[in-house]
């Protein structure tokens, strides 16, 4: 095998890898926001495969994610990370998952104002990148269970928008569930009102609940590894 395409199929491997995990997405939505088929980004995350992506696809994937290909790997940045002023908004974040039921959703903004420690985020990053429409209304939240993991580690910081609170499309949300605020894998509703709640941790399990037995805080729309 040629040493050169193997080192730029090992480097692609990684950036992907690194681009899902800082975008919180999985190779399928990926594909689905930069325009490349998702089997395309299946098969580059192999480094020991055949499969060696294109420059036309990796700058889909850099445009849709703001995440340069040739930055130094393990050091990837968002662009947007360099706005200042106006264009930043302050995410309040979120570690006692506590606070978060004794507020209730409809009370939730209002606690949120107290927060003591926020993330200053580009605007554009925020609403145009993770298609938050109201920047007030979302919040970084410190994963505190390992019930999603590996997707969703101890640690991890995650961005919350409450004002995508509908599970028509299915993703990650953080919920209230038995008077726990928990993080959990939901599918759209069936035709009777279920919807399958999915963890991994150790192992995949699948429960199928009635909708109304869940309250939805918002859906996680950004995940930020902690190293």
């Amino acid at each position: 095998m040629n040493a050169g395409i193997a080192t730029r199929r090992d480097r692609i491997a990684r950036y992907l890898r690194l681009a899902m995990e800082r975008t919180g997405m999985s190779a399928e939505a990926l594909g689905r926001r930069s325009g490349v088929a998702g089997t395309t980004i299946t098969r580059a995350l192999d480094p020991a495969g055949e499969t060696v992506m294109g420059g036309r696809s990796l700058d889909k994937i850099e445009a849709a994610t703001g995440i340069a290909f040739e930055q130094p790997l393990g050091d990837l940045s968002v662009r947007y990370a360099g706005a200042s002023g106006g264009d930043t908004v302050l995410l309040p974040e979120v570690a006692d998952a506590s606070a978060l039921v004794s507020a209730g959703p409809g009370a939730l903004p209002a606690a949120l104002e107290g927060v003591e420690h926020h993330w200053s985020l580009a605007r554009a990053y925020v609403q145009d990148l993770l298609c938050v429409a109201d920047p007030g209304r979302a919040f970084v939240y410190i994963a505190a269970d390992r019930a999603l993991s590996p997707e969703i580690q101890v640690g991890d910081r995650l961005i919350v928008d409450m004002g995508q609170s509908g599970i028509d499309e299915g993703g990650y949300f953080l919920v209230v569930f038995a008077g726990k605020v928990v993080l959990r894998h939901l599918s759209a509703a069936d035709h009777v009102g279920l919807c399958a709640v999915q963890t991994t941790y150790p192992t995949p399990v699948v429960q199928r609940l009635p909708v109304d037995r869940l309250t939805v805080i918002g859906r996680v729309v950004g995940q930020v590894r902690r190293l």
